[in-house]
Parts: structure tokens; C-alpha cells; sequence
């Protein structure tokens, strides 16, 4: 018998003792006694047969753990008690277990913790709050409120300041989770809807570097890396790719760097180097004015000591071509063989690394004419300016097939020394063709920066068809 020791309406006799209590239920027969079976029992919330959490989270002082289509969250302070009641009574710092309310079951894929709890599952995004703001969060002030149904992958998504940025479902579309106080909820527009190419395959990993830009960067299902300049504030949305010659991105990541005044971007990135399939750790150097120690090529090396036309240590980059740096001037090409190459000319500091070559394509310009638009008529560009800021390096032109060198180096420079970056406006002329169809590309291709700041072409439209 299971039994109420608190009543007295049972009187029980042991040992000349009286004892008082209350029939609660029967025990059934058969389940009594060393060796027999109860009937009485239940599975634990976490078990091998309806599996563990998948989502883990820090909420209201609590761990918060997620699987399927439920959370639990621990007592208030203490995150690895679970028990929901308090001498078997509910108090607000007791944990407690909660399942999202819906017509449909989705599984939770994500958790983002805030001002609210925000979750991303299979199918729908939901936010967990308090439902009286004035008690604290607990089992008995709790509220689930679904917010949109686009959908989650399992790519863990990223905060930048009050937003949550993440992947919808199939990995192509990025959102950001954002509080819209004329809906007093959460609305997630689209943040790719202008350049969808980009994420096109689809994104397996996001990171967010916050110093010195705010950028958003992942890594494509087919091992491209690419980057989202975002800024809530300044309604600034500028997706970029980074392909890096013979890479696939597997993994991106950002580290506060040891000084604590930027955050690095760390990948994880595949080659095959000499027949052999090697993966190598990365991460993005620090900008920096002194020219010779430039580092605008991938997976580079830096030698640094007295003057040497052999640069060795390069067994990783074997059998690769190279782009070389050699005491802040542009080095030919080399290729490596046995772990190292040969310099034309003694230097100092050496920087090694696979090209990283940048691509800029401009739309089709627009020019005006006299009866409306340029667009759709014949026209060509043959010249344009291009404002550069702090660069050196780099071609410019109509196409990829006729691109002109850009010019930085003035009789005041002496010949054998490297050129400075130069900032200002630079002219660039060519042999352009007639079309409905006209562009500016420009090409960074050395281990030299390159920032374009504008360009301003010139532009004969023909006013006929």
C-alpha cells in the first residue's frame, strides 16, 4: 500500500506503536515482492531510446537544453539541477519543462539568448519570455510565442548586437531575427534578397567578426568563403565572396585576437598539395602602413632576417605557384619545389602565399542620352578614373581579356625600390569596343591592397539603335 503517514485515518500497529495514514492507491498484485516487475514507472526525460539534447543555452540564469520540440531549463543559479520541485512544492527558481504549442511538430534546431529566448526549429521561429514582466521567469510565468515560419537549418546562427542572424532551411537565405515594436514581436526579413549568387549553394557555418568591421562571414556547402558587411544601423547589407585559389572552406570561426583590439577570422581550409589531400588552419591578418610586412596572399609564410635569395620552409605550399613579396615590392611568381624557392634578388622580408586574386565588375553604366536612357543602346567606354585609397598594384578595363596595368610609379622614385601606396585618382585608357553592354572590371592581381573607392568612367552612347 502507498500511504499518507500525514492522516489519521488509518491506524496502523507495529511493535506496539500506532501509527496513522491514509490509503492513496494499491499497490497491484504481482508487483510486490524481491524480483517482481512494477508497474510504476516512467521514462527519464533523456534516455538512448528518445534520444538527448541536441541545443544547449544560458537563459534567466538558467541552462536551457532542447530536443525535438521541448526545453527544459534548470533551477535558477544552479544549471545541473533539474528537479521541479522544492520539498514537493513548485517555486519560482524550480526548473520546469516546456513544449512548443503547434499545429505542426518541428524539431528545434537552435537557441539565441537575449532580452528573449529566441528559438529556430524545422519549420517556425519562436521567442520565449516572461508572460508578466514584473515576476521573474519561472515555471509559473512562462510564455512560448511563435513568431515566423520560415524555418531552420542547423548552421548555429549569430547575434550582431540585437539582431539574430541565421540560415533558413535549405541553407540559401540568411534572415535576421530581429524585435519590431509596432508588432511588438519579431519579424526576420531577408538579408540576401539582392544576392542570392552568393550563398547560392548554400551555407554550412556562420561566424561573426565584430572588430575592426562588422562582417558576417560563412562557408558555402562547395567550400567558398564569403563575407556580409552588416549594419542594423546604417542599413548597410553588402555581401562579398573570397574565393582562395585551390580551397575548400570547411569550418569559419572568430577569435579575439591577443591583444584584445580586433577579432580574427579563423578557418579551416582543404588542399591538395602535391597529390595529398592536407587541411591547414588560417586565420585573417591584421591591416598594416608598413609595406614589407604586407600579407595580401592566402595561407602565407614570412621570412625575416639577414638577406637571402632562398626562402625554405615551404614543404606545405609544394608544388604550388606562388605569389611573393620581397621587402614591400612585387616578387615574379614562383613554384615551389622541395619546400622552397629562389629569389632574383636578396631580401629581408619575405612574404610567401598562394594568389588571392579580387575581382570588381561594375553594372552596366548608365550614361544618359539625349532622347532617355543608355541602357539598351550602343555605347562604349574607353576611359575611366578609378579612386584608390592607400593601394598599389592592380588592372583595370572593359573585360577580363583587356585589362591595363595601373600605373604608380613617377619619376621620383628610384628605380629598384618598391613604389609607396599611393591614395588619390588614377587614370586608366583603353581600346574599348561598341556594345549594348558596357562595364569597368578591375583586377587586384599581386600581394599588394587594393581599395577602390569609386569609379568614373567616360561613356559615348549612341543615340541610335
Amino acid at each position: 500500500l502507498e500511504v499518507d503517514w500525514s492522516s489519521r485515518n488509518f491506524l496502523y500497529c507495529c511493535h506496539a506503536r500506532a501509527l496513522a495514514a491514509t490509503v492513496v492507491s494499491a499497490i497491484p498484485n504481482g508487483a510486490v515482492g524481491s524480483g517482481n516487475a512494477t508497474t510504476r514507472w516512467a521514462f527519464q526525460a533523456w534516455n538512448d531510446s528518445h534520444g538527448y539534447p541536441n541545443t544547449v543555452a544560458f537563459f534567466r540564469e538558467r541552462c536551457v537544453y532542447g530536443r525535438d520540440s521541448s526545453l527544459w531549463f534548470s533551477v535558477a543559479a544552479d544549471f545541473d539541477n533539474f528537479a521541479m520541485e522544492e520539498f514537493g512544492q513548485v517555486v519560482a527558481d524550480s526548473a520546469f519543462e516546456r513544449t512548443f504549442a503547434s499545429d505542426r511538430i518541428n524539431n528545434i534546431r537552435w537557441l539565441s539568448p537575449g532580452s528573449v529566448l529566441l528559438a529556430g526549429t524545422a519549420g517556425d521561429e519562436w521567442a520565449v519570455s516572461e508572460n508578466v514582466n514584473g515576476d521573474a521567469f519561472g515555471p509559473t510565468n512562462c510564455q512560448t510565442r511563435q513568431q515566423s515560419t520560415y524555418g531552420s537549418n542547423y548552421v548555429a546562427p549569430v547575434r550582431v548586437a540585437d539582431v539574430t542572424v541565421f540560415a533558413q532551411k535549405a541553407g540559401r537565405k540568411v534572415r535576421a531575427m530581429a524585435f519590431k515594436f509596432e508588432d511588438d514581436g519579431f519579424e526576420s526579413p531577408d538579408v540576401t534578397v539582392f544576392s542570392e549568387h552568393v550563398t547560392a549553394s548554400g551555407i554550412t557555418d556562420i561566424a561573426y567578426q565584430q572588430e575592426p568591421h562588422s562582417i558576417v562571414w560563412a562557408c558555402r556547402s562547395d567550400g567558398v568563403l564569403i563575407g556580409c558587411t552588416y549594419s542594423r544601423e546604417q542599413d548597410v547589407v553588402a555581401w562579398h565572396r573570397h574565393p582562395m585559389t585551390g580551397a575548400v572552406v570547411e569550418c569559419v570561426e572568430s577569435i579575439p585576437s591577443p591583444d584584445g583590439e580586433r577579432d580574427d577570422l579563423w578557418i579551416i581550409a582543404r588542399y591538395t598539395i602535391n597529390g595529398a589531400t592536407r587541411r591547414y588552419i588560417g586565420y585573417l591578418a591584421d591591416v598594416t602602413q608598413v609595406q614589407a610586412d604586407w600579407v595580401y596572399s592566402d595561407m602565407a609564410a614570412t621570412y625575416s632576417g639577414a638577406p637571402t635569395t632562398t626562402i625554405t620552409g615551404l614543404d606545405y605550399l609544394e608544388g604550388q605557384e606562388v605569389w611573393v613579396l620581397c621587402d614591400g615590392a612585387r616578387h615574379p611568381n614562383r613554384t615551389v619545389s622541395s619546400g622552397a624557392i629562389t629569389l632574383q634578388l636578396a631580401g629581408s622580408k619575405v612574404q610567401v602565399g598562394l594568389p588571392a586574386v579580387g575581382r570588381l565588375e561594375t553594372m552596366n553604366l548608365e550614361g544618359g542620352s539625349g532622347n532617355g536612357t543608355a541602357q539598351g543602346k550602343t555605347k562604349r567606354a574607353h576611359y575611366a578614373t578609378l579612386r584608390v585609397l592607400d593601394s598599389l598594384g592592380g588592372m583595370a578595363g572593359p573585360d577580363e581579356d583587356h585589362l591595363q596595368e595601373m600605373r604608380y610609379r613617377t619619376p621620383s622614385v628610384p628605380m629598384g625600390s618598391a613604389p609607396a601606396a599611393f591614395t588619390g585618382d588614377l587614370p586608366i585608357e583603353w581600346d574599348g569596343d561598341y556594345s549594348t553592354r558596357a562595364t569597368v572590371v578591375v583586377k587586384k592581381d599581386r600581394p599588394m591592397p587594393l581599395t577602390v573607392v569609386a569609379v568614373m568612367p567616360q561613356l559615348v552612347v549612341s543615340e541610335g539603335r
